[in-house]
């Protein structure tokens, strides 16, 4: 087998260097008789020519029995045990720890030359194999850390058990001692000659006690479970820190703990969630992201843990709050680094480990809240949410993968050399060959002008993301978009308006407390009188009414500053509008809102393409800047064209609310209600934002609506049949064995009028009727049983309940069930039977209208022929036709006496007016009840255009009346929706659809006249 040295086309002077090591390597061999063993192995010769530190290492190793690399932490500590088992004392003990660490050292460093032995030509052409190397490598490095810290950790803990007792808590259970890891080890990513960052906590207060010598115990005293914990560690601390003549295990760094070096070294689960809660900072969120608990704890301990770190760490709703924070801290790093000279510092330079970190770590922050896969310790996993997530294009993440990968061989390498703690580029001549060589290089200079290029791509892409200290808000791209959609262009929307300046200059005046006549005055000593040419200075006094609203609002000064900044951006950019003050004002409402929470508002300074999107939305919708006001997460909707612009295909609606449940806790009820809030809520700002865009005609903007409400009336229905079934089994003559418990079995819902008949719009009602198979006697199979028809009473009230429940984040739907059997007075829940007996028998007139639009909605089968079959059947009967259109008549005679004395005189209700949308569907339920006895086709469609074309297709239309009745209410119908996205009511000028409306009151004379 060749060496390392004979691979490389090397210059002489290299061979000469790897000549000359080669014989002090030989030399040694023959002068160590305990290292012969390792003769059989040429690869030995390359790592010690490689590391100095292996070198001195393989001197005096008296390890000679271990040769590979454990697969696993759990492999590492039976190693370790098997090493250590026998050490008398701490001396010995800490000598073991030592040994072994430098061991495995060197077999890693050994693995990690070996890819360029194998691999002898460029880098680039051996990509996989490099980067497989170096994944390997930063997995090996860090199961390593785990298992020497884990053994540390139970060494100290078992030798202050002997000395104090166990700590316990009040009911005695035993308290473990919790090491988080932070940094590189917590991502599991740790490189060669590291510092290790930890903080040590405990789950309760509470004394020690002494379980099995209680003489033992009377004569010692018991001690606090603080002091237990502060010795252990101590120890800790010392086993792995103390530097002795075999070196050190690791570096402990505790400065990441609460309070730093002024904090205790330990401190209790309550203690930590006081801490950040009340205390914690922006740097100590950020190092949050990789912090891992090592080894396994209870799930108790491990959840509460999470409830404590994750609300600290991942804000709820998207967050931009840290993108100047996270600035900030660079430009510390980069002052320290120029103060330093370190312009060769693979971690800390322009471009290098810090900034792919702190990229990462952006995506991270800002929708970790709401995409728990990106909560990931490691970086690697997170740019791979970040690729599945689309929040940035595959080719960059590719690239900053690939460059992170290159900088972490380097790191490697050069730590290896020396075990020394160093990211600098070597300087001396020999161990720059050595680099150079290991990343399958043959020239320096080539080398460097790679890496340079990799940092300066690196750089680019911070400075799109987070930029530095001198970035203007309105120049920093967008978090999570493609930019290729929708850019955001400020200086072409205000070009010949006013300057960003100028703009600052007057949200200054304000600012000043200046009236609005000194501000006007200002603005025309400063040739800005082109504001009051446009706006005769309306935009200004709505500007000027907002800050005296918010004056006494308590905003922090992180809060003014990001406002201060914004405020003039929303003016530059909203000056070029139509009707700008109104939209000002839509806008200010919305910031009313939020003026309070930093996070929303540094969303939209740092995101031109959010605060483009925006303007947008409350220009053209009252409904939506109401919505947005409110709801202040769906501002994070606004940061993706692609999505925010283009809803979900219709059949994908299902698929898409079960992936979003599964973000939710399953046992918590009241959490996957908030998550369906909110995921309606999403969807229906997306539907209307492609409503207001043009991309969705009204017809398929009420067919999405409606297949929302489907899948969110489906994923109710299933978590209250969960929640029933927990609570009191399934009903007796349900066969369990032969189902799923979570199935939902012999319930069905009905839906009338708009949702049956694909016509829902923003704010519209569910009309449902509650059905069921015939249900047997007897009781529950549960331990709180109940009657199996008060079950499904039960079940149908939970689903009312989660369906019209007013969350902290709004409600579902309001239902109405008042169209079942008997209204109000009568069952909640009825089976088929006894539902299609009572249509038979005793429906009025008005329920039977309101047959012809309903359909299943809710079925846990595929097939639900039953209720179809009971809608054929009734709505087929044969009637006495002057009984049916007189009780029509008289049921719309009614309800226009009901309007009358609240109806416009000037104006014209579209839905409720004659001549208007509801002629038009009394007209077809007419036309349908009273033809459906001879023509079949007229039972089939729930919906009015269905229906008319069903009436054509009979023979009972003619092709024009089709036309001109499903033409004027389709023009009614895009009415009444866009004055919904106005918020107002259905009222519109008198003069507006007259003729239409003549038309349909011919209709109706034609047809329904006495």
């Amino acid at each position: 087998m060749k060496n390392l040295h004979e691979h490389l086309e090397l210059s002489t002077e290299v061979k000469d260097i790897y000549t000359f090591e080669q014989r002090v390597i030989e030399k040694l061999l023959l002068n160590q008789p305990n290292l012969m063993d390792f003769s059989c192995d040429p690869e030995f010769f390359d790592v010690a020519i490689i590391s100095h530190f292996a070198r001195n290492h393989l001197k005096t190793s008296p390890i000679k029995t271990i040769n590979h690399i454990p697969d696993s932490v759990n492999e590492y500590r039976v190693l370790l045990n098997e090493l250590t088992q026998s050490c008398e004392n701490e001396m010995v003990f800490m000598r073991a720890l030592r040994q072994f660490r430098n061991m495995m050292l060197v077999l890693i460093a050994k693995h990690q030359i070996k890819v360029t032995k194998d691999n002898p030509k460029n880098y680039q052409c051996h990509i996989n194999e490099y980067e497989s190397n170096t994944k390997e490598i930063l997995l090996m490095l860090s199961n390593l850390a785990e298992a020497l810290i884990l053994h540390s950790a139970n060494w100290a803990y078992s030798t202050i058990s002997n000395e104090i007792g166990k700590p316990t808590n009040q009911s005695g259970q035993i308290q473990p001692f919790i090491i988080l890891a932070m940094g590189k080890l917590g991502g599991r990513e740790l490189n060669f000659s590291s510092d290790i960052d930890l903080i040590f906590t405990y789950p309760e207060s509470g004394e020690t006690v002494h379980e099995s010598n209680k003489e033992l115990a009377k004569r010692r005293s018991t001690k606090d479970n603080n002091q237990f914990f502060q010795k252990v560690a101590q120890k800790v601390i010392r086993l792995l820190d103390t530097v002795t003549e075999d070196g050190f295990v690791y570096r402990v760094d505790m400065r990441l703990r609460p309070l730093g070096d002024s904090g205790p070294l330990v401190i209790s689960f309550s203690a930590l969630e006081d801490y950040y809660q009340e205390q914690g900072r922006d740097w100590e969120r950020y190092a949050m992201v990789k912090a891992r608990v090592l080894g396994e704890l209870p799930v108790i301990y491990q959840q509460k843990l999470e409830s404590v770190l994750r609300p600290f760490t991942y804000r709820r709703y998207i967050d931009f709050s840290v993108i100047d924070s996270l600035r900030q801290m660079k430009a510390l790093i980069d002052r320290e680094v120029r103060r330093r000279e370190n312009f060769f510092d693979i971690k800390l330079s322009a471009g290098g480990i810090r900034e792919v970190e702190f990229i990462i770590q952006v995506f991270q922050l800002i929708h970790g809240g709401r995409h728990p896969n990106l909560r990931s310790v490691s970086i690697l996993n997170a740019i791979s949410t970040i690729n599945t997530l689309e929040l940035l294009p595959n080719d960059i993440l590719e690239q900053i993968e690939s460059h992170y990968l290159y900088y972490r061989r380097i790191e490697n390498i050069i730590q290896s050399l020396n075990d020394e703690q160093t990211q600098q580029l070597p300087e001396n001549s020999n161990d720059q060959f050595r680099l150079m060589h290991l990343m399958g290089f043959n020239d320096w200079s080539v080398f460097l002008t790679d890496l340079q290029s990799k940092m300066h791509f690196i750089r680019e892409i911070f400075d799109a993301l987070i930029g530095d200290e001198n970035n203007e808000p309105q120049k920093q791209i967008s978090h999570g978009i493609n930019q290729d959609t929708l850019q955001f262009e400020s200086n072409e929307i205000a070009k010949g308006v006013l300057s960003y300046e100028s703009c600052s200059d007057i949200w200054i005046y304000i600012l000043q407390g200046d009236s609005i006549e000194a501000i006007k005055e200002k603005i025309v000593a400063f040739a800005l009188s082109e504001l009051s040419e446009h706006y005769e200075f309306d935009l200004i006094e709505t500007l000027h009414a907002f800050y005296q609203e918010i004056s006494n609002r308590t905003i922090g000064p992180k809060g003014r500053d990001v406002l201060n900044r914004l405020i003039p951006l929303i003016l530059y950019s909203v000056l070029p509008q139509d009707k700008a003050t109104e939209v000002l004002k839509r806008i200010l409402h919305v910031l009313k809102q939020i003026v309070t929470r930093t996070t929303y508002l540094q969303l939209l300074l740092e995101n031109g393409e959010a605060l483009h999107n925006l303007i947008n939305l409350c220009k053209s919708s009252t409904l939506i800047t109401k919505r947005l006001a409110r709801y202040p997460h769906l501002l994070g909707e606004l940061l993706d064209a692609k999505t925010l612009y283009h809803p979900l295909e219709l059949n994908d609606y299902g698929s898409e609310i079960r992936q979003y449940l599964l973000r939710t806790n399953t046992e918590d009820e009241e959490e996957r209600l908030n998550a369906l809030c909110q995921f309606k809520q999403i969807q229906q700002l997306r539907i209307a934002a492609a409503d207001i865009s043009g991309h969705l005609p009204t017809m398929k903007v009420s067919d999405h609506l409606t297949k929302l409400a489907e899948v969110i009336v489906e994923s109710v229905v299933e978590q209250a049949w969960k929640s029933m079934v927990f609570k009191h089994g399934l009903p007796s003559y349900l066969n369990d064995a032969e189902m799923i418990e979570s199935q939902v079995q012999g319930f069905y819902i009905i839906a009338y009028g708009k949702l049956a008949g694909w016509e829902l719009g923003y704010r519209s009602d569910l009309d449902l009727v509650f059905l069921t198979d015939k249900v047997l006697p007897g009781q529950t199979q549960g331990k709180r049983s109940i009657d199996n028809q008060l079950f499904y009473q039960r079940l149908a009230q939970r689903v009312l309940h989660l369906l019209s429940a007013r969350t902290n984040i709004g409600l579902l739907y309001e239902v109405d069930t008042r169209l079942r059997p008997q209204g109000e007075s009568g069952l909640l829940v009825n089976d088929f039977d006894s539902f299609k007996r009572y249509l038979n028998e005793d429906a009025w007139t008005y329920e039977l209208q309101a047959l012809v639009r309903s359909r299943v909605v809710y079925s846990p089968t595929v097939k639900h022929n039953t209720f179809m079959t009971i809608r054929h059947d009734i709505l087929s009967k044969n009637r006495d036709e002057s009984e049916l259109r007189q009780e029509i008549v008289n049921m719309r005679e009614k309800m226009l006496n009901n309007i009358k004395n609240s109806s416009d005189p000037n104006g014209f209700d579209i839905k409720y007016d004659r001549g208007g949308i509801t002629d038009i569907e009394f007209i077809a339920q007419y036309l349908v009840l009273k033809y459906a006895t001879n023509h079949e086709l007229l039972t089939v469609w729930p919906d009015n255009i269905r229906i008319f074309e069903s009436l054509k297709l009979s023979g009972l239309l003619t092709q024009e009346q089709e036309k001109l009745l499903c033409d004027i209410y389709i023009d009614m119908r895009n009415q009444i929706h866009h004055l919904s996205l106005q918020d107002r009511a259905a009222i519109v000028d008198d003069a507006l659809f007259r003729e239409q409306r003549l038309a349909v009151i011919d209709f109706w004379d034609d047809w329904l006249a006495s």
